[in-house]
This record gives structure tokens, C-alpha cells and sequence, in this order.
């Protein structure tokens, strides 16, 4: 709670710097776990169900989540030019990141096959190491949190400065972080099947930040400047149609799968 209430971005980036550190040398341990597969590859289903297929594009989407923070530190960056560029801040991080959710994604299936838990960690021996392995992600996750608590609060801030009187301001404020803190460890520890769940924001938020936003901005940018050529106008509606056929079948198998794991018959 205490580092959420850091408030500059520029003082959670070397937080956010040790954390990923910290969390490439787990994952290494991890996949070192990993490798020690156990039967023969063939004997795993190569594909899943086809009702499945949009509880995957959920998970997938939810993938994105750390796209809302792109913004804000392109902004507070001294050279801008530097994070969107081919090889840029930007691309890099996200190619690191494909690479690593490939990689424990394929060798996790490969090791532990339908067995496999939400949470990959759960899958891993009880012994005393993989304990502290497991206590190295709750550090990273930890350290790492403000920054993705950054972005809301920057909104609820600027309201707060809009409509409550200065003298108030920062009381609200620091409230507002510890009841967003509060809000957050009370639904990640309430909320069984982390998985289900994960599904359903991704097919929501993760949809909407990645698939539906970014063409409806472009779509008015380009409108606005009178350079909407048809090849905008099919790229960016053909991305929305997509991500509206995601969103729903995605929702909707979440729901139903997260209704039956409460023992309900149907929805």
C-alpha cells in the first residue's frame, strides 16, 4: 500500500526495473523445471476444443493489459522518438514478452499437459525452493503494481482536482489509492478460478484496449484531418468486427464455463 502512494512516475521506474530483473531470473528457474518433460510430446492433443477457443482469446487479450501505461511513459520520457520507433522502447518490450509467454506457454503445456493449473506455480514441486521461487514473484508483482496503479489514479486525481476543494485534495487522493489497493487484494483473494476470470477481463477490457479503441481513434484522427482513405476506413472497421465477434463469443464462454464452476446448470 505504502509504494502506491508514490504518485511520479519517474520514481516507480527504478521499482519496475528491479522487478523485471527479478522476474527473469524465476522464470529461468522455472523453465529450467520445465524443460525435465516427462512423456512423450505426441500423446498431448495439438489442439484444444473449439469451445475453448474463446476462453484463449480472453486469456490472450488479457495479455495486453499493460498497454494502458504506454502513454504515460511515452510522456514522461526524455526522448519520446526513442519508444515508438521500429526497434524502439516499445516494440522491443513487446517482442520480450511474446517471446516469454511463448516460451512457459509451450514448455508448461509440454511438461504438465491438461493438468496444468491457472496459475503455472501452482504446478511446481513443494519443496523449500520453489517456495521462495514462488515468493520472488510475489515480490515482482508487488513492486511492480503501482505502475499499472498508475494510470487509473492519474485520472481519478485530475477529477478529484476538478470538483473537491484544494484543501481536500490530497486527503481524497491518498483515500482513493488505499481503497483501489484494498478493492484489488480483496477481489484477488475472494475470486476463485483465477482463470475463468482472467478470460472475462481480457475478452472486456483487454478487447476495448487493444481491438476497439486504437481503430475508432485513428478512424476520427484521420476523418478530422481529411486523410481517411478507403484502406483506413476497411483496416480499422474490419479490426472492430473482429474484436466485436471476440468480445461477445469470448464473454460469453467465460461466463457460462465461470457459472458452471459455481454448480450452476446454465446461465
Amino acid at each position: 500500500m505504502g509504494l502506491c502512494t508514490i504518485r511520479e512516475l519517474k520514481a516507480l521506474a527504478p521499482l519496475a526495473a528491479i522487478a523485471n530483473v527479478v522476474y527473469l531470473v524465476a522464470v529461468c528457474i522455472v523453465l529450467q523445471q520445465l524443460f525435465q518433460i516427462e512423456r512423450p510430446t505426441w500423446s498431448l492433443p495439438a489442439v484444444g476444443n473449439w469451445s475453448t477457443l474463446p476462453l484463449f482469446f480472453g486469456t490472450v487479450m488479457f495479455a495486453f493489459e499493460g498497454v494502458a501505461v504506454v502513454l504515460p511513459i511515452e510522456n514522461q520520457m526524455d526522448e519520446p522518438l526513442h519508444f515508438i520507433t521500429h526497434n524502439g522502447v516499445l516494440n522491443t518490450s513487446c517482442l520480450l514478452v511474446l517471446v516469454l509467454y511463448m516460451t512457459v506457454g509451450f514448455f508448461g503445456y509440454l511438461r504438465f499437459g491438461d493438468g496444468i493449473m491457472d496459475t503455472l506455480t501452482l504446478n511446481l514441486p513443494q519443496t523449500n525452493f520453489y517456495q521462495a521461487i514462488k515468493l520472488m514473484f510475489v515480490a515482482c508483482i508487488l513492486v511492480s503494481y503501482p505502475l499499472q496503479f498508475y494510470v487509473p489514479m492519474e485520472r481519478i486525481e485530475k477529477w478529484i482536482k476538478r470538483k473537491v476543494a484544494i484543501e481536500r485534495q490530497e486527503k481524497l487522493i491518498y483515500g482513493a489509492r488505499m481503497g483501489g489497493v484494498i478493492c484489488t487484494c480483496l477481489v484477488a483473494e475472494l475470486i476463485p478460478h483465477l482463470a475463468l476470470f482472467i478470460s472475462l477481463v481480457g475478452s472486456v477490457a483487454g478487447t476495448s484496449l487493444t481491438l476497439v479503441f486504437p481503430p475508432m481513434i485513428e478512424l476520427l484522427c484521420s476523418y478530422s484531418k481529411d486523410s481517411l482513405t478507403p484502406w483506413i476506413w476497411i483496416r480499422n472497421v474490419s479490426l472492430m468486427l473482429f474484436a466485436v465477434f471476440g468480445f461477445a463469443t469470448g464473454t460469453y464462454a467465460s461466463l457460462v464455463q465461470i457459472v458452471e464452476a459455481f454448480g450452476k446448470p446454465d446461465v
